[in-house]
């Protein structure tokens, strides 16, 4: 990514692998015309994840001081400051916390309410597991998942519910590796996790009414 800011460029290095044919550096777009499938989900991700970082620089540099006034300062110290600001606001987005509270915002904003309110219901158990501490999203790991779940089990939680839980945090883990927020575990996290959904609609209704009201959509 190129920032310039008053004459003063600064570059910094983003996650996101794109071909050359797959750039349109004229409108500053991706092309997506040419990509199979599975690469067309992969970019729309990139996508999504360019324009969060994009809205990202300039809310950082609307509400810092020196873009309203460079008195006393001088250009390149407020490039600088843009670019460390940048950086540590993304070094945070690696975290569940954080990042699920992102998706949360921004499915919210889509719309998506119920599903948005189950992202931030299943973060914030599994951050309690975690002694109420945020967790980073590479720390996802199959042993740690099946922990999680079997306090789950033991506090007496429906397996509807845990069901539930492992299912939205699977959704948003997938989410932040198609983002390039982390690389993908060489083990499937949630390969011994209980995702299954063929419950009976009477259970079904209870694991949902356990975190809000009504059912929700995972991705």
């Amino acid at each position: 990514m190129r920032i310039e800011y008053r004459g003063v460029v600064r570059h910094i290095m983003t996650p996101y692998e794109v071909r050359p044919s797959e750039w349109d550096s004229d409108r500053g777009v991706l092309v997506l015309e040419y990509a199979g499938e599975g690469r067309k989900r992969r970019l729309l991700d990139y996508s999504n994840a360019m324009v969060r970082d994009l809205r990202l620089i300039d809310s950082i540099i609307r509400n810092h001081p020196g873009s309203r006034s460079a008195m006393g300062r001088s250009n390149i110290l407020i490039a600088d400051d843009i670019a460390n600001t940048f950086r540590t606001a993304v070094s945070a987005r690696r975290m569940l916390g954080v990042y699920a509270a992102m998706l949360h915002d921004e499915l919210m904003l889509a719309g998506q309410f119920r599903t948005a309110r189950g992202y931030l219901t299943a973060t914030r158990r599994l951050i309690d597991f975690n002694h109420g501490y945020d967790i980073p999203l590479d720390w996802f790991c199959s042993e740690k998942i099946v922990a999680f779940q079997q306090s789950l089990l033991g506090e007496g939680i429906s397996r509807p519910t845990v069901s539930f839980y492992m299912r939205t945090l699977r959704a948003i883990y997938n989410k932040a590796v198609s983002e390039s927020v982390i690389p993908a575990c060489l083990e499937n996290p949630f390969l011994d996790a209980y995702t299954e959904v063929s419950v009976k609609p009477k259970e079904s209704r209870a694991a949902a009414a356990a975190c809000y009201p009504e059912t929700v959509t995972i991705f």
